[in-house]
């Protein structure tokens, strides 16, 4: 995931998952040098960066952690955004975290990563829901794009039993 300075960029290194422990390790790397800077472990597979903070899964739990893109570090304690956030299991025993945000925070994400049918829902800081989105089907992959004025997603078909990328306008 590339930092809005466009030459500093996040990744994860590590081996399948084991056991419950941290298995990754969360670097920035600089298209101007090989060297990498060390942030921390952490067990999620998507770690992505916006407003001010480093958004990624602690179990089932969206966390947000203060972040300094300038300086390359971390400050304070990580705060739950969100509990119960999808996963999809994918090879080694890693898991895919269903969420996304855009580059001035606005958040997207799927409290199940089943095939279930879902209503995307709008909803403000309070958690009042204030609007819906599109038919009730099997979203997933949710990406916020272009200033938070589109949304892409696959969407699943039940009767072709093949995933499909929607595009939405917001």
């Amino acid at each position: 995931f590339f930092l809005p300075d466009n030459h500093h960029f996040l990744y994860s290194a590590g081996s399948p998952r084991s056991s419950s422990e941290p298995s990754r390790t969360l670097f920035v790397g600089d298209l101007d040098s090989p060297g990498r800077t060390k942030l921390m472990t952490t067990d999620s597979l998507i770690v992505t960066y916006a407003a001010g903070h480093l958004l990624y899964l602690r179990g089932t739990s969206l966390v947000a952690h203060p972040f300094d893109p300038e300086r390359l570090t971390l400050s304070g304690e990580p705060k739950v955004v969100a509990d119960g956030i999808g996963a999809v299991p994918v090879a080694g025993g890693d898991r895919f975290g269903v969420f996304s945000a855009s580059a001035s925070g606005v958040l997207a994400y799927q409290t199940s990563a089943s095939v279930a049918v879902h209503q995307l829902g709008w909803f403000d800081r309070s958690g009042k829901q204030v609007g819906s989105l599109g038919e009730p089907a099997s979203y997933q992959s949710i990406e916020l794009l272009h200033g938070d004025q589109r949304a892409t997603m696959s969407v699943v078909d039940p009767v072709r039993r093949t995933r499909d990328i929607w595009m939405f306008d917001l």
